[in-house]
């Protein structure tokens, strides 16, 4: 799995809203794991809960992004 920043735009609108809203967040719930697993059609190596940690380039973009949303306002992750 490359970095966030490459696939971004294959996730569907609500996981990218999940992840923007929740900027802070250092491992993903399984459910949004498989939702970017499907979306990106590859296996994440997530762990034996079905959770992913993120590496700390993915974080800062994250938290990139929930800033300019908050910059633009709504639909910026969209």
């Amino acid at each position: 799995m490359g970095p966030m920043e490459e696939w971004w735009d294959q996730l569907d609108s609500a996981t990218r809203q999940w992840l923007v809203k929740n900027p802070g967040c250092v491992t993903l719930p399984r459910i949004v794991v498989h939702a970017i697993s499907t979306a990106i059609h590859e296996d994440l190596g997530e762990d034996q809960h079905g959770q992913l940690e993120l590496s700390d380039e993915d974080r800062q973009f994250i938290q990139s992004r929930a800033g300019q949303e908050q910059a633009d306002g709504p639909g910026i992750g969209r």
